[in-house]
């Protein structure tokens, strides 16, 4: 309908929301649009506006499919609604994983990453967080600012890495794989093949 006065917007407030036929989650909204459009571009991603040329590009049989592995595992590692997965990321697209695969599995906490490591370790015992995704260990990462802190928190069980590297330049990645190794790995995301849950 379409929405040219206030009538317009009355005549559709007036409409009981349950004669709608909406979606009951967003994942089932995304599962429709999946089995509606599979080849068709769900989210397209590129690093800078330099890189706009090497985007990369997932379907929404690819994109509700890296939701529904991110929601399989969260759900594995204990995400409820009383424990939820906390993400501290920029805008990637495991970001976005995290978000619809974290609502799916209980409750998402969105932590801003230019908060103090003291306010972000705060914010995850307050909230019980049982999951935490955050970017891999690298050069002037969080990792370094919070990794003695976790050790804490009783509620959390798995901390799960974002690796940026596919997203870098050639020179950019290789110096994030040499400084980030770690042996202490308890999972990691990448891009190819996300959390196979």
């Amino acid at each position: 309908m379409p929405t040219r006065s206030l009538s317009d917007i009355e005549a559709i407030e007036a409409q009981p929301i349950s004669s709608r036929a909406l979606p009951e989650s967003t994942f089932e909204a995304l599962l429709a649009s999946a089995k509606r459009n599979p080849h068709a571009k769900a989210l397209t991603f590129f690093q800078a506006a330099s890189s706009y040329n090497r985007a990369h590009t997932w379907t929404y049989a690819e994109f509700i499919a890296d939701v529904t592995r991110a929601a399989n595992a969260f759900h594995t590692f204990g995400v409820t609604s009383d424990h939820p997965v906390a993400f501290v990321l920029p805008n990637l697209p495991e970001t976005h994983f995290t978000i619809w695969g974290g609502e799916t599995a209980g409750v998402v906490l969105a932590i801003n990453p230019m908060l103090e490591p003291s306010q972000i370790v705060h914010l995850l015992r307050t909230a019980r967080v049982r999951v935490l995704v955050t970017l891999a260990p690298g050069p002037e990462s969080l990792w370094a600012k919070i990794s003695r802190e976790l050790v804490t928190l009783p509620d959390l069980r798995v901390v799960a890495w974002v690796d940026m590297t596919p997203y870098l330049d050639g020179d950019e990645a290789g110096f994030l794989r040499q400084r980030g190794q770690s042996k202490n790995c308890a999972l990691l995301f990448h891009t190819s093949g996300y959390m196979d849950a």
